[in-house]
């Protein structure tokens, strides 16, 4: 993703590790002179889908063992990654920042269930805004106040829906 300055780019790239299965760490790039930077440290663990914050301080990411997927935060030199959530909710599957900054909107899937979540970005106040299990695909309304989302809660058909940001 690009940084709220367009001058960087966060991504993920992939290799095989040495016992096997592929890793993934977290870069940035200078596109002017393509330098890269990696930001994490090697493991066996796949880290992706980077997402600049607003202000261009942080980077949002999940990293990906072989039982969950959880949401990470980390400053943009790549110091104090931070776990925000700790393995219970499933594979995040879609992560976006609220407009301001304040709040990170998730997706996750576990078992057969789809659910969407609000947490702020130091990590605390996980709020449940799913309704339905096959509620997915959140995204915030440009000024933060709306989200909207895709559910098959009427007649198992998806059909598009907005609510209000808090629930």
């Amino acid at each position: 993703s690009w940084s709220p300055n367009d001058n960087k780019l966060a991504l993920s790239i992939s290799s095989l590790s040495r016992n096997g299965p592929f890793v993934s760490n977290i870069y940035v790039m200078d596109p002017a002179s393509l330098q890269l930077t990696n930001l994490t440290s090697p493991s066996d663990l796949v880290r992706g889908n980077p997402r600049w914050s607003p202000d261009g301080k942080h980077i949002l990411y999940t990293v990906s063992g072989s039982k969950s997927c959880d949401l990470y935060i980390m400053n943009v030199d790549g110091t104090n990654p931070i776990a925000l959530t700790k393995g219970n909710l499933g594979f995040i599957i879609s992560e976006s920042w609220s407009p301001d900054g304040d709040r990170i909107l998730f997706s996750s899937k576990k078992g057969d269930q789809y659910l969407f979540y609000t947490i702020k970005a130091d990590g605390t106040d996980l709020v449940t805004l799913s309704k339905e299990p096959s509620d997915t695909s959140p995204s915030w309304s440009p000024d933060g106040r709306y989200i909207i989302f895709s559910s098959k809660r009427e007649d198992g058909k998806y059909h598009l829906f907005i609510m209000n940001a808090d629930g």
